[in-house]
């Protein structure tokens, strides 16, 4: 293993080659988690004398990596390379750079066949997901109840047609992959009567919970593309095949995690038409109510980010994490004690890690997620 004891240590091994890669062999390496249906993708550079190893650099070999705080506390992730570089330095050394995704490939490429038994979305969703990954989830199943049709495409895309069409009630699911090989499903709403998993914060005083993260976190508020696609309402026709009688369905985003009572949109705008939809007696009532709730929560989900990072130490923060962010105000303090500042601090969820090892030293990227901010003004022109 390479590393440094306490703060991080890992090791690769790839077709029967344990620990092929030295400390001072090793240029970079990213492993890189997103929220959503996609696998974790990862980026490897190192220096070698042995010519040999790019014969087992292909697709067909998993690459196998351990990583944690120290080896005590290891993760284990498989990974597959999709791409290989490899450029001659001096007179006997390469160096070689691979890039790939979590060792998966069937989830992705195998086209499936399924008529499941009268199950609500979300059950179907972790029997499939089952097939590959851990899973790891706050609800067993959602309110709807049908016999889901899988027509000969992949596991993946079968997965994403469950996760938007399953029925939460007033609530909506996300999931994620995490580099582990976990397999998340979360109820969102659910998830805020459970106690944060992380704090980020400039002061920690909980070794267990707070990360002291590096200064100067970015905040952006991105309101523009997503209440054009989802912030507003949108109106969606659906025909009944069974019937020949249309109706209409619409859904509201509406916030979660922040401290205000409503979103940031403006006043005036009308209703929005979307993609009609086709029904009949086979799919559950909410069928396409529950694909636009679900698809107006996640899309708004993403309006407010906080990108983050923290250096020198392994945290095994994962996609999804509820955590609370800490932001010192830059305005001045009466107390002489700093205060939040509250238009960015407070609840979020973690839509994406990276975490890269260069020049030995270690660094996690975070993005944090919430519909909104704590508070705004809107003036009256």
């Amino acid at each position: 293993m390479i590393g440094i004891e306490d703060q991080y240590v890992i090791s690769f091994s790839i077709g029967g080659k344990t620990d092929f890669i030295a400390q001072n062999e090793l240029a970079n390496f990213a492993l890189i988690e997103d929220a959503g249906n996609s696998l974790p993708t990862f980026q490897l550079s190192f220096v070698t004398p042995d010519e040999s190893i790019l014969d087992y650099l292909h697709e067909g070999n998993d690459l196998n990596v351990s990583f944690g705080r120290n080896q005590e506390e290891l993760y284990n992730s498989v990974l597959t390379a999709t791409h290989v570089e490899s450029q001659r330095i001096g007179e006997n050394r390469r160096q070689i750079t691979i890039a790939g995704i979590y060792s998966t490939l069937a989830y992705l490429g195998n086209s499936n066949l399924l008529l499941s038994d009268k199950k609500s979305g979300i059950e179907v969703l972790i029997d499939v997901a089952s097939k590959y990954f851990k899973v790891e989830s706050n609800i067993t199943k959602s309110a709807d109840k049908q016999t889901w049709v899988q027509p000969n495409i992949s596991d993946r895309t079968f997965i994403n047609k469950l996760w938007l069409h399953s029925d939460l009630g007033d609530s909506f699911p996300a999931i994620g992959i995490t580099s582990s090989g976990k397999f998340i499903v979360k109820d969102v709403k659910k998830s805020l009567n459970e106690s944060y998993v992380w704090r980020f914060t400039t002061i920690p005083s909980d070794p267990s919970k707070d990360i002291l993260y590096d200064p100067d976190p970015i905040f952006s508020f991105d309101t523009g593309l997503i209440n054009n696609w989802v912030g507003y309402t949108r109106e969606k026709l659906v025909y009944d095949v069974e019937s020949g009688k249309t109706s209409f369905v619409k859904e509201i985003a509406d916030q979660t995690l922040s401290n205000n009572t409503s979103l940031v949109k403006r006043a005036g705008i009308e209703k929005r038409f979307a993609a009609i939809g086709i029904t009949n007696d086979n799919v559950h009532d909410n069928y396409w109510i529950c694909y636009q709730k679900n698809l107006t929560s996640l899309a708004s989900f993403g309006g407010m980010k906080v990108t983050l990072s923290f250096s020198g130490q392994f945290y095994p923060v994962s996609v999804l994490d509820r955590v609370t962010y800490l932001e010192d105000s830059i305005s001045p303090s009466t107390s002489g004690i700093p205060s939040s500042a509250q238009y960015h601090s407070g609840e979020y969820l973690v839509s994406k890690v990276s975490r890269s090892i260069s020049d030995g030293t270690l660094t996690t990227l975070v993005q944090l997620v919430r519909e909104a901010p704590n508070s705004f003004k809107v003036v009256s022109s």
